[in-house]
């Protein structure tokens, strides 16, 4: 409808931040952005990450290194073993009923 303005609850942006040089590389960090806002709500949500780091050469040459982020690896192996072990747990000390 014609006034009414479309809030996204959530998008995702990529950014370059400010290149740096040093002697004939310029290195640019390059970053992802995850932003969430509930609908109706001033506030929200913004979540930053380094992705990458790109190299450029004076010859122009340019280079990607990526940035593996372990942390959030390790979080989502944690994650994933409590839960395992939640259920281990559960079964182990569950009371079982006799059907006869």
């Amino acid at each position: 409808m014609e006034g009414e303005k479309q809030i996204k609850s959530f998008h995702s942006r990529i950014h370059r931040g400010e290149p740096l040089t040093y002697g004939e590389w310029t290195f640019t960090p390059v970053a992802r952005s995850l932003q969430a806002q509930l609908p109706g709500s001033r506030g929200g949500l913004i979540w930053n990450r380094p992705i990458a780091l790109e190299l450029r050469s004076a010859e122009g040459e340019v280079r990607i290194l990526h940035i593996h982020d372990l942390t959030r690896l390790l979080q989502i192996v944690a994650i994933i073993l409590s839960a395992a072990g939640a259920v281990l747990i559960w079964l182990i000390f569950h009371p079982r009923r006799d059907n006869s």
